[in-house]
């Protein structure tokens, strides 16, 4: 079919059969999509035990808090009075402004203390 539209040649036929074959192509990519989320549900037991082993990492190893952050935080964006944290959750993202974020030295750009 596509050398004959390479061709030049396209038919109310052939054009039809294309239109029914990228039907077909849409529909499977769509079973195959909610094929992947069903198969993706996790019981309660499988995400305490991921809760568990996250809570058992070794954070003085960098790939470590690594892994922390890129599990639960998608991006953090810096402005001069405010860092805008999106986490990776639905509804995740919030502005915490950078009084609260208790900065060691004033300007930014020191670590976060504990609150």
């Amino acid at each position: 079919m596509l050398n004959a539209m390479q061709a030049g040649i396209l038919t109310k036929s052939t054009k039809a059969r294309l239109e029914e074959l990228e039907a077909q192509k849409e529909k499977l990519e769509l079973d195959i999509m909610k094929e992947q989320l069903h198969d993706e549900i996790l019981t309660r037991d499988q995400v305490v035990l991921w809760l568990k082993t996250l809570k058992t990492l070794d954070l003085t190893n960098d790939d470590n808090k690594r892994i922390l952050v890129d599990t639960f935080i998608n991006s953090i964006i810096v402005y001069d009075n405010k860092l805008a944290v999106s986490f990776n959750f639905r509804d995740g993202a919030g502005d915490i402004p950078l009084l609260r974020v208790g900065c060691s030295d004033g300007d930014g750009l020191g670590a976060p203390q504990a609150p």
